[in-house]
């Protein structure tokens, strides 16, 4: 085991690295696509970038997620981001395996420096975070809790932008069309923004009273 400290420009970055003698591990790694040169130009193979614990072995290992400033004007907000560098085979690999899940975004892998790499940021990210981290326990523990720590303080949005179920839409119908009560009261009792409600009915082809 070694630990040392690796210098980039302006920053200094503690690590720990591990190395061990089995020919038979490589040869395993060779299979699912690591080499010599892992940070340069791994490419996987034979299926393993189908598997959630392979991304979030790798975003561990070759990512960075968290909640970046962005500044409009006047205006600063801290946009929540996730992503990865590495070859490009590897970063179309984690386009190809993200767009089931957010097949919205329009991320695309992009050159970066000597690598490429590819980022997801606002709600794509906080999906991809809640996909990969919410429920797990094996992985990086700074970044497993950093991203509990956003998926939590998103959850509102993430809960009124997901799709209704069957229950919640005859629920907000039944309220509407058979208690008369408004789409402001309605939204305050569910706790749901009103273009939520009002696109909801909408949908189920009730026609909304001025």
């Amino acid at each position: 085991m070694e630990r040392g400290i690796i210098k980039k420009e302006k920053y200094k970055s503690p690590f720990v690295s591990i190395s061990f003698i089995s020919k038979k591990i490589a040869k395993i790694l060779e299979y699912y696509g690591a080499n010599l040169r892992t940070s340069k130009g791994p490419s996987p193979k034979n299926g393993v970038s189908d598997y959630k614990h392979f991304w979030i072995g790798y975003i561990c290992g070759h990512g960075s997620l968290g909640a970046y400033k962005s500044s409009r004007g006047k205006y600063t907000t801290f946009s929540p981001s996730i992503r990865i560098v590495g070859s490009l085979d590897m970063c179309y690999a984690f386009y190809d395996y993200c767009s089931k899940i957010i097949s919205e975004s329009k991320a695309r892998p992009r050159k970066y420096k000597s690598t490429y790499g590819i980022v997801y940021s606002s709600m794509p990210a906080i999906k991809l975070m809640k996909h990969f981290f919410d429920s797990e326990e094996y992985g990086l523990t700074r970044k497993i809790k950093l991203a509990k720590q956003i998926i939590e303080k998103h959850s509102d949005t993430t809960n009124s932008l997901r799709p209704r179920t069957e229950n919640e839409k005859i629920e907000i119908h039944r309220l509407y069309s058979f208690n008369g009560w408004s789409i402001r009261k309605i939204s305050s009792e569910l706790k749901l923004d009103r273009n939520i409600i009002n696109k909801t009915l909408k949908e189920s082809g009730i026609k909304i009273s001025n």
